[in-house]
């Protein structure tokens, strides 16, 4: 009877919301569907063209189109409407959302993120939540309401839910185009996008000229991870290699200012995709770093972006400028003075206006130009920001040139991401929407429009990933395939039917593909089931051929802690030092494992390795290392433990577990999180910190003290909720 009166209530809401709204229905009927979702003053502003871009949809793309307009006034509205858009034909593929629409701001989530680990007991709302529009695109996520901001009425708070699915599914597309704050502004630069998006119709390409480059201070700059990258290209990439003029990989390296060359290479016309690794903030770019020929002056602005960029973000935040610069000047170790005396009263200055010397990209440096990849893929943090009033997706796409699309990053990301999954489906016609939504993270966004495609001479593979999801033959057929790419959808799919039924599959595809791609493909499928045959591919996976395989295996054996990784492990580092970031992965992951263990196989296999120039010396450092991360592990257990402690101290290292997994000490955090003699608090914090222990190899410990917890009444409800949440957690998990 209640789930009866839920659904009751449910269809009147929708009736509501459909009488409300304004719903013009496709004036054409095709296999899938795109709902078009913008507020009623910015339709009133540009109808014209988005009108315009409706008709192109269905005339150009083949795809019928709803155009949906309202003064809405919660996320829930949009999200009501389309889902009933989802349950009927035809099948809903994408939405785009124009102006206005309300922005979810997410809360107890970042384990869907890759890399955000922030404090929402110490930070405020608006910086420790992550803007998604998983709320609208996957309708297996549970959301709570928390708020409305204060500040901007646009940003809405929500809090994953304990009992939901705690990874992203997302049925389909979804993108932004909302170029800023102001509406007079926001409406012109629509417009002029839409008609750009209508024109850009008329005759469409192949992906066949590629730009990638990669900046300093990422990756520890490894030259290995980056050569390996190239070559992994040539595969995802195939008509881009036809002839040198057709691809350019940059570097940072490779010139003393890049910046100019970036900026020249941008506006070549016949480019389509452009792949930027960098550091980042909302509105910058960083590309160069600091050199000897720098002078102070270059340094001191280069500090003052960052400082400035934060100091504008407190004040905007409702902070009085005294407070930020005090909380500034401690979090920097800069004093007032300093302050006062580089940045002074100029403060607010946007950052466009810094002499930063040809370090970063900013807005101001795209005005001046014509922008004109196809498809831009920011790897960096913060770019997608749509809800900051200046962003670098923003800028990029509400730019004059031929950008399309970005794909970009709410809030900062991993350095260590597959950046390249199924990436090179773009080659073969799928439509940037439906190959993000099969690697939708939470922070990831895309800006501009979705539905834009490359052309293609060979199958629509749009088709076969909208309706043949659960078609186990389809899928079986396409492996056959010789082409990576396609591979690596097939394998993907198969993984999606049959679960861990198919990791048997994913070892003998990893065992046996001459692709690196392919192999990637396998070892992060087999990392979501996190069994044997996981392991056992892991530790082969160490010496894959192809540096992001090696990486990602190190990285992952981490989130493992098995004593069987140790030899291969330190084996690994003794014979592969020039591979920085995996050297940097491979110390992480030694730090959480035995250390006993970890000194005993290092001091037998430094013995056995003659080729090791000054062995007692390089032998002497290593252990000093191990010396150092056992006692670092010590200091956090007993910090935990020490109820004499300030809580400051306890709980920065209760927090410190999501990033230092010491499996060793399962059984003393259990205890800890059972204590009933503990705040609230901590036992919440330490069950929510184990929830970050994915794959290790005493989860089942852990998901049976969640279970007696999660069972035990007496236990305060905050205490409960995180247990279920940490059970779900680990039983269903996705490893970036």
């Amino acid at each position: 009877m209640k789930k009866l009166i839920l659904s009751f209530a449910w269809l009147f809401a929708c009736s509501q919301l459909w009488a409300q709204a304004r719903i013009n229905k496709p004036g054409k009927q095709f296999p899938t569907a795109v709902a078009i979702v913008i507020d009623e003053q910015t339709y009133i502003r540009t109808q014209a063209d988005v009108d315009a871009y409706k008709d192109m949809l269905e005339t150009k793309e083949g795809i019928s189109a709803y155009l949906i307009i309202n003064r809405w006034n919660n996320p829930e509205e949009v999200k009501t409407i389309l889902q009933q858009l989802r349950h009927e034909k035809p099948l809903l593929e994408g939405t785009v959302l124009i102006g206005n629409v309300p922005i979810p701001m997410i809360r107890n989530a970042q384990h869907m993120t890759t890399a955000l680990k922030i404090d929402e007991l110490k930070y405020d709302l608006y910086r420790s939540s992550v803007a998604s529009d998983r709320f609208y695109d996957d309708s297996h996520l549970q959301f709570r309401f928390v708020s409305r901001d204060t500040k901007n009425p646009q940003l809405f708070y929500y809090e994953l839910t304990e009992t939901s699915p705690q990874v992203i599914q997302s049925d389909f597309y979804s993108a932004r185009i909302c170029p800023g704050p102001h509406p007079e502004n926001q409406s012109v630069a629509i417009s002029h996008f839409l008609k750009k998006a209508v024109a850009a119709r008329v005759k469409k390409d192949a992906l066949d000229h590629l730009l990638t480059f990669s900046g300093p201070a990422y990756n520890s700059e490894s030259m290995s991870a980056w050569l390996d990258e190239n070559d992994a290209l040539k595969e995802l990439f195939p008509l881009a290699y036809q002839s040198p003029y057709q691809h350019r990989h940059l570097n940072f390296r490779m010139e003393d200012h890049m910046k100019p060359r970036l900026l020249s290479e941008l506006q070549r016309n016949n480019l389509d995709l452009a792949i930027f690794t960098n550091h980042g903030l909302a509105a910058l770019q960083h590309v160069n770093s600091l050199s000897s020929t720098d002078d102070m002056d270059d340094v001191l602005g280069h500090m003052q972006l960052f400082i400035r960029s934060d100091f504008r973000r407190s004040v905007k935040r409702g902070q009085s400028p005294d407070a930020a610069i005090a909380a500034l000047t401690k979090k920097y170790n800069i004093t007032a003075a300093w302050f006062d005396n580089v940045i002074g009263n100029d403060s607010l200055r946007i950052a466009d206006s810094l002499a930063i010397a040809g370090m970063d990209i900013v807005p101001a440096d795209l005005a001046k130009i014509a922008v004109n990849p196809k498809v831009m893929i920011f790897n960096a943090c913060d770019n997608g920001a749509y809800y900051e009033e200046q962003n670098m997706a923003n800028s990029y796409v509400f730019n004059p040139g031929n950008t399309l699309v970005a794909h970009a990053n709410t809030v900062n990301v991993l350095q260590d991401k597959w950046l390249h999954e199924q990436i090179g489906l773009l080659t073969y016609g799928v439509r940037a929407g439906v190959w993000a939504m099969r690697t939708n993270t939470l922070e990831s966004q895309l800006i501009g429009d979705p539905t834009w495609s490359f052309t293609t001479s060979g199958q629509d593979l749009n088709k076969a990933i909208l309706f043949d999801g659960t078609k186990l033959a389809t899928w079986q057929a396409m492996l056959k395939s010789k082409d990576p790419n396609t591979q690596c959808l097939a394998l993907s799919s198969i993984y999606q039917i049959q679960g861990k039924a198919a990791g048997d599959l994913l070892a003998k595809t990893f065992k046996t593909s001459l692709s690196p791609n392919v192999r990637m493909q396998c070892l992060a499928l087999l990392a979501n089931i996190g069994n044997d045959t996981y392991r056992e591919i892991l530790e082969l996976a160490l010496m894959d051929n192809y540096e992001m395989v090696r990486r990602k295996a190190s990285d992952w054996i981490a989130k493992d802690g098995s004593d069987r990784f140790i030899l291969p492990l330190v084996r690994n580092v003794i014979e592969r030092p020039n591979d920085e970031r995996i050297m940097y992965t491979n110390y992480k992951a030694l730090a959480l494992m035995n250390w006993d263990k970890v000194k005993a196989v290092v001091e037998a296999e430094v013995k056995a390795a003659n080729f090791i120039y000054d062995k007692d010396a390089y032998l002497e450092n290593w252990l000093q290392r191990i010396a150092k991360d056992k006692a670092t592990a010590g200091k956090a257990i007993v910090n935990i433990r020490d109820r004499s402690q300030k809580d400051a101290t306890r709980w920065a290292a209760i927090r410190s577990l999501r990033n230092g997994n010491y499996h060793l000490y399962v059984p003393t955090l259990i205890e800890v999180a059972k204590d009933k003699s503990e705040t609230n608090q901590y036992r919440t914090g330490i069950i929510e910190a184990l929830g970050w222990f994915s794959t290790s190899y005493q989860k089942d410990q852990i998901l049976a003290a969640c279970k007696a917890i999660s069972e035990d009444t007496t236990n305060d409800e905050s205490i409960v909720k995180e247990a279920i949440q940490t059970i779900n957690r680990l039983t269903n998990w996705n490893l970036h």
